[in-house]
């Protein structure tokens, strides 16, 4: 028990290390294409977003930061992404061959949310090795459109360059872009390579190592049965996916300011991408600001919800909505149990995702309520967008982040801050310590609903 409290204690110290070390860089005039020092607020906001791999930005990532901030702020994505002690810990036992430590195991399998410590570090190999070979097909298949879009404007380098930093942001879910004019990626928003590849990385780092792991098990070995976890993800991620994109074609296909006046391939095309974006990279081929309110909810919907657990993506995951939608399930229809395709769900893992639930939705009220006093010029579904893009560490913004007060922007740096490491993990590393009493008192019923 102590082992793991000290192993998210880790985790958010590790967390907290790399933002005020990127932060105190990027604050450096060496960073920044006018050659002065960069406020230190608009500095630790960026790094934030960055390892947190949000993507909100105060400062366009393309016309403020020169080359060097570039490369620092997609090497915070990174560490982020995989978190540093992965990184580490991997580069050490490439260098050395030393051997992984227990606490380190512990620290590591926290990280990941997986509950044995058995083949830790082969997945700690195949975390760091899945990785970079996505990023780097990513960034290959991304150079077919942006070398020859950039080849007048930046060179053969600037297309290059491009290619290389969307794909890592993409894979892992940051959502930063170095297209200039906080226009993300909507000059590319019929392009078929860019979008479908974005989404592919986008669902690559989303769905979790785990997940992944058990896909090359399964092609290796077809008699292989997926876990019930791993079931659920791709469940889950693909009803989302389509339902999400659904939605959204809908209630924007005739929106002269967002898919209207796209070709049917082309709204077809950026329905799924607004719906794959969301959970969570933060990249976009339309302007919210633009979008319906029915969009702009679902948006914060699939952006609460996010990725899955043990990737890069942020949100309270995919399984804590199911997990949830089941035990709702449960009460309703009186059951005693849970069952999903032959297997029963623990209770104590449906306690800790209705507290998960709970906590964020907790946080996000807030977050809100705090903006609402410091911005009182903004609309409320502005706001609300902006903290579930913070919370889920997605990205996506209505265009209000350049614009908010230094208050309004240490709330979402908290915010960004607590949906990537985990209320929970915060919480439970600090706060609450896991206890057993050693007695019981008798029960009495209370009145509720």
């Amino acid at each position: 028990m102590e082992a793991a409290i000290k192993a998210r204690r880790l985790i958010v110290r590790s967390f907290a290390a790399v933002i005020l070390v990127g932060a105190v860089l990027l604050a450096l005039p060496i960073t920044s294409r006018g050659g002065g020092f960069t406020n230190f607020v608009d500095a630790l906001f960026t790094s934030t977003s960055a390892v947190c791999v949000t993507g909100l930005i105060v400062k366009d990532t393309w016309d403020y930061w020169n080359f060097a901030g570039q490369f620092i702020i997609m090497l915070l994505i990174q560490f982020g992404g995989l978190s540093y002690l992965t990184i580490t810990t991997f580069t050490l036992l490439l260098l050395t061959g030393a051997r992984i430590g227990l606490r380190t195991r512990i620290t590591l399998a926290s990280q990941w949310n997986v509950n044995s410590l058995q083949g830790v570090v082969k997945l700690l190999g195949f975390t760091v090795r899945f990785a970079l070979l996505v990023e780097l097909i990513g960034a290959l298949l991304l150079s077919i459109t942006f070398i020859p879009y950039y080849l007048n404007s930046r060179g053969l380098a600037g297309g290059i360059w491009a290619s290389v930093f969307d794909a890592v942001s993409a894979f892992n879910n940051a959502g930063f872009d170095i297209h200039g004019g906080f226009k993300s990626l909507s000059e590319f928003a019929q392009d078929p390579v860019v979008n479908l590849t974005i989404m592919g990385l986008i669902i690559a780092g989303g769905l979790g190592f785990v997940v992944w792991s058990e896909i090359f098990q399964k092609v290796r070995q077809k008699k292989f049965y997926f876990s019930l976890h791993t079931r659920i993800v791709l469940g889950v991620t693909l009803a989302l996916i389509v339902l999400g994109a659904l939605l959204i074609g809908i209630f924007e296909w005739n929106n002269p300011k967002t898919l209207g006046p796209l070709s049917i391939q082309g709204k077809i095309l950026a329905a799924f991408f607004q719906s794959v974006t969301p959970r969570t990279a933060g990249f976009a081929t339309i302007n919210h600001g633009y979008a319906t309110l029915p969009t702009l909810l679902i948006t914060m919907l699939l952006m609460f919800i996010g990725g899955s657990p043990g990737g890069t993506a942020g949100g309270i995951k995919t399984t804590t909505f199911f997990s949830v939608f089941q035990y709702i399930k449960a009460v309703l229809t009186g059951s005693s149990r849970v069952h999903v395709a032959h297997r029963t769900i623990k209770w104590s893992i449906l306690d800790t995702a209705n507290a998960i639930l709970i906590l964020n939705m907790t946080i996000a009220v807030i977050s809100i309520v705090l903006l609402s006093v410091f911005e009182p010029a903004l609309h409320l579904h502005q706001i609300a967008f902006e903290v579930f893009s913070a919370l889920g560490t997605v990205g996506l913004t209505t265009g209000i982040t350049p614009n908010l007060s230094v208050a309004s922007k240490i709330v979402l740096i908290l915010t960004m801050f607590v949906g990537r490491v985990g209320v929970f993990t915060i919480l439970t590393g600090y706060i609450f310590r896991p206890e057993l009493p050693s007695y019981t008192y008798p029960e009495e019923d209370i009145i509720v609903g």
